[in-house]
């Protein structure tokens, strides 16, 4: 866990919760129909969000808000790709970061909601983050 609060926080822009329990993460899972790479699943269980203090947003939601915007949000978007698809943060404007539905591969997507594009942004969430810390990863 400390590795992950060391990364999750490592330009000190970020402000950061207690992690969550594995159950209560488990149980999101099963709400949601996915499995979270254990990348993402160890940031989770690290940090419940990751709050961009100087942009006024999460790269990282909180728990609730990946539940949220899942089932509520998302509902109306018919697009096969973002079915297969799981938000879990976003780059300031509202366009999400993905990993997919299995956690089978790990990588991390860029959702572009207006033409429904997917991007792969980084081969897993670890690297993904260093990048956006990094200003290396970019939407």
């Amino acid at each position: 866990m400390d590795y992950w609060r060391r990364l999750l926080e490592a330009d000190g822009e970020y402000e950061l919760s207690p992690g969550v329990a594995a159950d209560v993460l488990a149980d999101a899972e099963a709400i949601l129909g996915a499995v979270f790479p254990t990348a993402l699943r160890q940031a989770y269980l690290a940090s419940d969000g990751a709050f961009l203090r100087n942009g006024q947003y999460y790269p990282l939601w909180p728990l609730a808000e990946v539940l949220r915007r899942n089932s509520d949000d998302w509902s109306w978007d018919d697009t096969p790709e973002r079915h297969e698809l799981v938000g879990f943060g976003d780059n300031g404007t509202g366009e999400p970061f993905c990993v997919a539905r299995t956690g089978s591969d790990g990588i991390v997507y860029h959702w572009g909601p207006i033409l429904g594009e997917v991007t792969p942004l980084a081969g897993t969430f670890a690297e993904f983050w260093a990048g956006w810390i990094a200003g290396t990863i970019t939407t």
